[in-house]
């Protein structure tokens, strides 16, 4: 957005204006969403985060798995 309002030759006061009210609403809008879903959202991180653990620790089985089982077969 900067670049383009300066090259439209946006005037500097307007730009300034509507940037600082942007920001703060931006802020407001973020803080906002964090105060009503911050217990929702340790709570997912605690789930994902075992899942996370989870599907790499049957990742690495498999691929150890894997290459036990190319070594247990019979060569020709």
């Amino acid at each position: 957005m900067n670049v383009g309002c300066g090259i439209a030759g946006y005037p500097w006061g307007r730009f300034l204006l509507w940037n600082i009210a942007g920001e703060f609403f931006g802020v407001a809008l973020y803080i906002s969403l964090g105060e009503i879903f911050s217990d929702r959202v340790m709570a997912l991180d605690s789930v994902l985060g075992n899942v996370t653990w989870g599907i790499l620790a049957l990742t690495i089985a498999l691929v150890i798995g894997r290459i036990l089982l190319n070594y247990s077969r019979p060569r020709p």
